[in-house]
């Protein structure tokens, strides 16, 4: 393992950040357990969908596409960082659409090495994973690309519909989740990648993201799933959810979450197997409760992991962070080596 490399998660303290502001300066973590309930807290209910058997409500006709269509690269610009080339590039989705996104290799790279596609949070963007130069030195190549509605994409309308009209919000994810199996096609095309070692890491939305990408398409490897949940009546009905939802109703709520049923990650999070999953949770994260962290594991079948640490939804900072990301670090060298 190159010495960088249990360095290099670090920087997602910044990538994360822009989806909540930290609730806590320290962390604790603790792999596979979840924190002890407490008269205050969301307590595991054996009743809940996350505690329910695989889901067979999965319906992979949800994220087809035709692979056949020309991915018709084009490279805006080129640019060389301290360890790392950028190539700012756009491809085609399958509807007409060009899809943004950012390609960063090592410098020194000679052979085929490990390839991971990031998934950026709501209100983010395919720059909100700052991790080139130290992806790069740790041996692996990396592609992020804007969701829909987002980046060089950004559709304020749309942005703002997504509070009000779950339809919106489903169409926005169903719909990136193909142009990140479009990116997975256009890693294949790049002689620096070796397709075999097709990674993911993702955080809040970009989890989400990542759970159905996973459950979907067999080419992704070892998962990584940062403060990320499943069963949207649970999430709709967060702290924060309630403040972006401008108040919404358990009426509306439960019409919502019916609307975004299909595409609930507790449906697909199971599908991941018998590849690893790894998930990174906060005890009090008010975006993503607790419960619905345990959700998405409970869903999860084995091989699955799930760390967690005191706080909110915006990953901690204090002493205990590199433990943190040292975890996950050492999971991308188990699983798709560097």
């Amino acid at each position: 393992m190159r010495p960088t490399l249990a360095l290099l998660l670090l920087a997602l303290l910044a990538a994360v950040a822009c989806d909540g502001p930290s609730t806590s300066e320290g962390a604790s973590v603790e792999a596979s357990r979840a924190p002890a309930p407490s008269p205050t807290t969301d307590r595991p209910d054996p009743t809940s969908p996350g505690s329910e058997p695989p889901s067979s409500a999965a319906d992979p006709s949800l994220f087809a596409y035709d692979p056949t269509v020309p991915l018709s690269p084009r490279v805006a610009r080129s640019r060389d960082t301290r360890h790392a080339r950028l190539d700012h590039l756009t491809f085609a989705s399958v509807d007409g659409q060009r899809v943004p996104a950012l390609f960063s290799r090592p410098l020194d790279a000679r052979e085929p090495a490990a390839c991971i596609l990031l998934g950026h949070g709501l209100r983010g963007d395919k720059e909100s994973f700052r991790l080139w130069d130290l992806l790069a030195q740790a041996g692996f190549s990396s592609l992020a690309i804007d969701a829909r509605a987002h980046g060089e994409r950004r559709d304020r309308v749309t942005l703002e519909r997504l509070a009000t009209e779950p339809r919106v919000l489903e169409r926005l994810l169903r719909e990136t989740v193909v142009d990140m199996r479009r990116a997975i096609d256009y890693l294949a095309t790049r002689p620096e990648c070796d397709p075999a070692r097709t990674g993911y890491l993702g955080a809040s939305m970009g989890g989400f993201l990542g759970t159905m990408l996973a459950g979907v398409d067999e080419r992704v490897q070892a998962p990584v799933l940062l403060v990320s949940g499943a069963d949207w009546p649970t999430m709709l009905g967060s702290t924060e959810a309630q403040l972006f939802l401008r108040g919404a109703t358990p009426d509306d709520i439960r019409d919502a979450g019916a609307v975004l049923d299909p595409i609930d990650p507790k449906h697909w999070a199971g599908l991941i197997s018998p590849r690893p999953v790894l998930m990174i949770a906060g005890d009090a994260d008010l975006a993503v409760p607790p419960a619905a962290a345990r959700a998405l594991h409970e869903a999860a079948q084995e091989p699955k992991t799930i760390v967690w640490y005191e706080g909110g939804h915006a990953l901690p900072s204090g002493a205990e962070t590199e433990r943190i990301f040292g975890r996950i670090a050492l999971w991308l060298v188990e699983h798709l080596g560097g």
